[in-house]
Parts: structure tokens; C-alpha cells; sequence
């Protein structure tokens, strides 16, 4: 019903694997679905050029992309060795994005089964 996409960025761009796998699946998977992007870098960007490709493929694919992303930037200095956020803004941006996300995957599954797929 809805997918997130998780990535880092690689030389300021989606990684290519990341690609690789979308490409293999095809748009008819991720159509008519809500998707959310999380990204992160080692650079104080967050992943943002990143987070921006990903939108524009959410859309190629047929997937509505939700408008909030969670970007970590400094990666390497947010998260302690067990993966929790060292920072609590992360948190928070991870609960805004989450709360988004549940929303529209809901209403988008709610009118699938109510009307269907054109």
C-alpha cells in the first residue's frame, strides 16, 4: 500500500543501486501509492539532492511522494553505535514525516478500494 525510501546520497546524487532496483521492478508496483523519503549524508546537506532525484522518480513510477523528508545530515556524528539519534530534532522529523506518510497511505488505499485503479 505505501513504501519509503531510505537512502544515502553518492556523489550527490541517488545511488545507483538504489536506481537499479526501482528500474527492475517497474512503475506498475509503485503506482497509485503513497512513498516517503528518508535520506542522510556525511555532509551537511542531509541528503537533500538526494531526497530531490527521489521525488522526481517517485513520480515517474506513478507514486505520490508525501511533501515532508527526513534529511540527516553529518550522519556519522548523528546517530550513536546502536543507531539512535543523537540529536533530537531527528526524532521529531522522523515522527512528522511518519504521521504525513500514515495519513496519505491511508486515504490513497481508502480510494483504491473504494474506486478503484483507472
Amino acid at each position: 500500500d505505501c513504501f519509503m525510501f531510505v537512502s544515502g546520497e553518492y556523489n550527490s546524487c541517488i545511488p545507483p543501486p538504489l536506481t537499479n532496483l526501482v528500474d527492475h521492478f517497474g512503475g506498475s508496483v509503485f503506482a497509485y501509492k503513497t512513498s516517503g523519503i528518508m535520506c542522510y549524508s556525511m555532509g551537511p546537506w542531509g541528503g537533500n539532492r538526494a531526497a530531490l532525484q527521489l521525488k522526481t522518480l517517485a513520480g515517474e513510477i506513478g507514486s505520490l511522494a508525501v511533501a515532508r523528508v527526513l534529511s540527516i545530515p553529518l550522519i556519522h556524528e548523528s546517530m550513536d553505535a546502536d543507531g539512535k539519534p543523537l540529536n533530537d530534532d531527528i526524532e521529531g522529523n522522523a515522527t512528522k514525516l511518519i504521521d504525513q506518510f500514515e495519513w496519505h497511505a491511508t486515504a490513497m488505499k481508502e480510494h483504491r478500494n473504494k474506486y478503484g485503479i483507472p
